[in-house]
């Protein structure tokens, strides 16, 4: 289903983004040890829940259909290729764009909202190469400038959670070519 290019790419960006944040204070900073494991589980399952919530709704609305988990009607092989793929795009995504863009916007006070504002749009325009439409770009939009504000202004959201509402809400809402 995906090219092996794809996650290449994937993983490639994801080891420039993790050389990015070697220093031990930024990881600090970004991964939030000091919050529990549960409560990250719990903060990224209610993230995931109220982005389907939310879009969910206005698809019904906009489009008037909403499919939700597409892939299980696929083999065994195409899911876990799938899976694998979808959870290399949120952790890579997230720590490319919550991990290093923001934290870099903080070390260059860079106003909160600005910084909201600047990552969700890039976060939208990236995903232009794969949706090539309005709506493509806005839904990203609005996740990412959910996603922002839940990591800049919460103690309690971490990368962690934030990956994990990223990966829920991909495997739930892609269109899957079965």
């Amino acid at each position: 289903m995906y090219k092996p290019i794809y996650f290449c790419i994937y993983i490639l960006v994801l080891l420039v983004t993790l050389f990015l944040l070697c220093s031990a204070d930024k990881r600090r900073a970004i991964f939030h040890a000091d919050v529990s494991v549960f409560s990250q589980i719990v903060y990224g399952l209610l993230l995931a829940a109220g982005l389907l919530a939310v879009l969910g709704a206005v698809n019904l609305i906009v489009f008037r259909s909403f499919s939700l988990l597409q892939f299980l009607r696929a083999d065994g092989k195409t899911i876990i290729n799938f899976l694998a793929f979808q959870l290399l795009v949120a952790v890579t995504e997230e720590a490319f764009f919550r991990g290093y863009l923001t934290e870099l916007g903080k070390k260059y006070r860079v106003p909160r909202p600005l910084l909201v504002i600047a990552t969700a749009a890039l976060f939208g325009v990236l995903h232009l190469l794969s949706n090539r439409t309005l709506v493509g770009v806005l839904v990203p939009t609005f996740i990412g400038v959910a996603f922002e504000v839940c990591y800049v202004y919460s103690k309690r959201c971490t990368i962690y959670s934030l990956m994990l509402a990223h990966f829920l809400y991909d495997i739930a809402i892609i269109n899957f070519p079965v």
